[in-house]
């Protein structure tokens, strides 16, 4: 019986750390649904700015705020950013991508945020309480003071 407990523990204990797979070769879509071309000049045509890239420069990244970083959390971030930026289908733990969530939002501006979020954890609202308006579906009207 105390055999059957532990396993039964042990199987919910490693279903936790590994929370999903995603796939970081997915494109980021811009505000228009259409892929995100990896640069900044107009009407560029360079490659599609994929999830790993996103993810990647994230995690490898110095912000202002984390300056003193241990050693320990710099090595953690630069193997994950070496992991996700080769692009692929990935196992990652929830600890993954809470990591990788928090270093996009301080790294990324909203669209990106939303999408790689989106694409990270698509159970989560990330505070929307419906999903995405679709583009045919009416805009909702702001009552004054609203935004």
């Amino acid at each position: 019986m105390n055999f059957i407990i532990a396993t039964l523990f042990a199987v919910m204990f490693v279903a936790s750390a590994s929370a999903a797979q995603i796939d970081f070769s997915a494109p980021i879509l811009g505000a228009e649904d259409k892929p995100i071309h990896d640069c900044t000049e107009p009407n560029c045509t360079g490659p599609v700015l994929k999830l790993g890239d996103v993810a990647s420069r994230a995690l490898s990244a110095t912000f202002e705020d984390e300056r003193a970083l241990a050693g320990d959390e710099k090595f953690k971030r630069g193997d994950l950013a070496l992991k996700v930026g080769k692009g692929g289908m990935h196992d990652l733990t929830v600890e993954d991508i809470a990591l990788i969530k928090k270093v996009i939002a301080k790294g990324y501006g909203p669209l990106i945020v939303i999408r790689a979020w989106t694409m990270l954890d698509p159970a989560a609202q990330h505070g929307r309480p419906q999903p995405p308006i679709s583009p045919n579906s009416p805009r909702p009207t702001l009552k004054p003071g609203q935004r």
